[in-house]
């Protein structure tokens, strides 16, 4: 499996795999575990620039950049930690 036309490399992490129920491919995290069936791209995630959540956080949270993938993440003042950005 070569990669399609106009896909980038994935990032640093990400590894596809088939899933045995569907036969479908679907990407996973080596260090997180982070499953998806979306490919993840290098510019930083899943979520696609111009997308229409703010950058507002809720309280107690903030954000920053995990230097092994260059993905952002979030962390909360309670010690939680999560890929998916808090609503």
């Amino acid at each position: 499996g070569g990669l399609a036309m106009g896909q980038s490399p994935l990032p640093d992490g990400w590894e596809t795999a088939n899933d045995p129920n569907s036969g479908k491919i679907y990407y996973y995290h080596r260090v997180t575990g982070e499953r998806s069936w979306e490919r993840p791209n290098i510019q930083g995630g899943m979520q696609p620039a111009g997308s229409e959540q703010s950058n507002e956080l809720p309280e107690g949270w903030k954000s920053a950049v995990d230097n092994a993938s260059g993905k952002t993440y979030y962390y909360h003042t309670s010690g939680e930690t999560r890929w998916e950005k808090p609503s």
